[in-house]
């Protein structure tokens, strides 16, 4: 095997490895969903509203921005643009930081649980 090893010019690396990433805050990842709403309005796939129910329900990821029993808004279609600015602006002045630590904190527990899982 080694004559044919040598014949060759041995074995070489083909794969490439990717760059280790951090992974996303869940600040970053709520600015990129709110960047995404705005892109998608009220009709696109992944939006937060429902049209059948006529609400909105804000998400950071997978987790739900007001967790509970109240989780949405009831506003129409045409108010959609306004109810993601003025969510921003709530986020900006930090009045959603609660939130977002419950959902880090959810987000943490998750992955816990997904590594506890794969062991």
């Amino acid at each position: 095997m080694s004559d044919f090893m040598n014949k060759y010019g041995g074995l070489v690396k083909t794969t490439k490895d990717a760059p280790k990433k951090e992974p996303m805050t869940v600040e970053g990842m709520f600015e990129n969903s709110l960047k995404k709403q705005k892109g998608l309005g009220v009709s696109g796939k992944g939006s937060w509203y429902d049209k059948k129910k006529g609400m909105v329900i804000p998400k950071v990821g997978i987790f739900k921005l007001y967790d509970g029993k109240e989780d949405g808004f009831k506003i129409s279609e045409g108010q959609f643009g306004s109810f993601i600015d003025d969510l921003e602006s709530e986020y900006k002045s930090g009045n959603l930081s609660k939130n977002l630590d419950i959902i880090r904190t959810k987000q943490k527990e998750a992955i816990l649980k997904r590594q506890n899982k794969n062991k």
